[in-house]
Formats: C-alpha cells, structure tokens, sequence
C-alpha cells in the first residue's frame, strides 16, 4: 500500500485532517511492462498489482507516460494477426489473401510450401531414410479419418478460437460466483433453523429433554461453521464476480481490437474499384458502431449462460438489442 514516509498531513476546508501522499514523478509507466502477468498469485487474487498506479492518480490527474506497457499477445498486431489467421483459416483457399494462400493452417489441408529450405531439408531426409515394413494393422493401430476442413466464414467461431480461454474462465467465474450467490440463502436458512431449535432446546425443562421428545441438536460448534461458511462463500462469490467482470471487460476490448485492426488492413488491401462500393463513412460506421457492438455483446454474452441458474433479469433486454442490431 502506500508507503507512509511519502504521506503528509494536509487541513482540509473545515479543518479535518486528511492523507494526502506525495506526487510520483512524470512518465511512472514508461518503459515498464504491465505487472499483472508476472505479479503473484496472491496478488492477483486481490488486484494488488494495481495499487502503485492507483497511487500514481489520487494526487494528480494521469498523462500518457503514467501507463504501462502492454506484453506483446496484447498489443494490437499480435491481436489483430490471431483473428486474421483464425478467420481466415474457415475461408476457403481462394478466397484468402495472396500472402495466406500458401499457408499451412490447423483446419485446412493446404500444401507446404516448396520454397521452404528447411521443408525441402525434411523430405530429402525421410527419402533417404530406409524403410521398414509395416505392422499389421490392429485395431488399435488405426489412424481416425481426418475431418473435412470446414469453411463457412463465419465471424463467431474465428473470435472463440481466438479468445476461448479468457471466455471459457469467464464463463466458469460467472457459473460459480451465481451460485455460491444462489446457495447462501440456503445455508443461511439452515442457520435460523438451528438457532431456533437451539433457542427452544434451551429453554426446555429436564423432563421435557429426557422424554426424547426433543432431539438433541448440534453443538455451538456446528453454527460457527455455518457462520464461517456463510463469511466464505460471500467473499469468494465476490472475488469471482470481480474477476470475471475484469475478464469480460479484457476480451470485449481485445475483440474490439482485432475486428478495427482487421477492417483497417482489409480496406488497404482492396482495389480501387472496390473502394468505391465501400465508401469512408461505411468503414467508418463499421469501426465506431459495429465493431463496438461486437465487444460489448462479449462482455454482456456470458450473463446468457447463467439465466438458467439465476434469473438476471436486467441484463436481458440490453443483450437483446445488440443481438438485434448485429443480425
């Protein structure tokens, strides 16, 4: 946290005495890679990562130099490479830029290369190797047929390739923190019931206990583990709920970047006959409008999967539209 040798005292307007921490010099974040990726586990469990720049802004407004350097899978090239190759790689093989047409993808059945030394190396050194008989073809032994590429340009899929695993955990953070949200009640049901029957268990007479007509409940020890459960699961449902809207809030951002990066290099790409059919304002639009559309619907889509566990109503009608406005 901050650290107190650089912490003056300050009298405000009527006389409270409130922390003020010393100004940090110009250009905090330059030349500093953001330390998210390399902070311990602890301390992005907490975002305490974050609190030397949050220091940074309380006693002065934020410039430029005071951000960090993003790490290189989230620079703009890089993001907007993976969702051109993904995309790409469910088009057909004509219908690829001429730089991609000979690329060899993971859903295609492209040929290599044969300006490729070291491919050309690979196939002289398997001639020459000697070959040996087969063995026989058990069961086991069989290879599965490999799918048929499918090419259907589809958007949605490229983007899941791409950034399926931040959706996926924020998905499952989102699933979890519902339910520990959902499940409270319950424990805390379970709870009153106890203090209840303890209450009347209580205040019963020595007959009335040893008549058997009133069972013996559990001991203090069973309601301060429900009380430790209860602290528990509202604490953990929050970090999750945190981190999921922090990863939302990521992927949306990078979908964003991909898709404006992609519709900048396909408008350089296209003659100029085809620029008269995709006029300025058109790419325009596409930037500010559908490529905007296109984040916010990944950082609001994961709420859809949790509506059969917990009933967020608010969210709804906002997915709704987007999803309106996008077919």
């Amino acid at each position: 946290m901050m650290s107190l040798a650089r912490v003056n005292f300050r009298r405000g307007t009527f006389g409270v005495c409130r922390l003020k921490p010393a100004a940090a010099p110009p250009a905090f974040g330059r030349g500093k890679l953001l330390p998210e990726g390399n902070a311990p586990w602890l301390s992005k469990l907490v975002f305490q990562w974050i609190v030397p720049f949050l220091d940074v802004g309380f006693p002065r407004p934020l410039e430029k130099d005071d951000l960090w350097e993003l790490p290189q899978a989230q620079l703009t090239a890089s993001t907007t490479d993976a969702a051109e190759t993904h995309f790409y790689s469910r088009c057909e093989p004509e219908k690829r830029p001429r730089f991609m047409q000979g690329k060899r993808t993971e859903s295609d059945d492209l040929g290599l290369s044969l300006s490729s030394t070291k491919e050309d190396t690979n196939a002289l050194e398997k001639a020459t190797e000697p070959h040996y008989p087969k063995p026989p073809n058990f069961p086991w032994h069989r290879k599965k047929a490999k799918r048929k590429p499918t090419y259907d340009s589809s958007l949605f899929p490229a983007l899941h390739r791409t950034f399926r695993l931040r959706i996926w955990i924020a998905g499952i953070l989102q699933l979890c923190g519902d339910t520990l949200k959902m499940t409270t009640p319950l424990v805390t049901k379970v709870l009153l019931t106890w203090l209840t029957k303890s209450y009347v268990y209580h205040h019963l007479t020595d007959e009335q206990k040893a008549s058997g007509q009133f069972a013996k409940l559990q001991g203090i020890g069973f309601g301060i583990g429900l009380a430790i459960a209860l602290f528990a699961m509202q604490e953990v449902a929050s970090l999750m709920t945190n981190h999921y809207f922090m990863t939302t809030q990521a992927t949306g951002i990078l979908v964003r970047t991909g898709i404006i990066g992609n519709i900048f290099r396909k408008y350089l790409r296209i003659s100029g006959r085809a620029r008269l059919e995709h006029s300025v304002g058109q790419i325009m639009t596409m930037i500010s409008t559908d490529a905007t559309m296109l984040g916010l619907t990944y950082q609001s889509h994961i709420p859809i999967c949790s509506f059969v566990f917990i009933p967020d109503a608010p969210y709804l009608p906002y997915i709704v539209s987007i999803a309106t406005d996008l077919i």
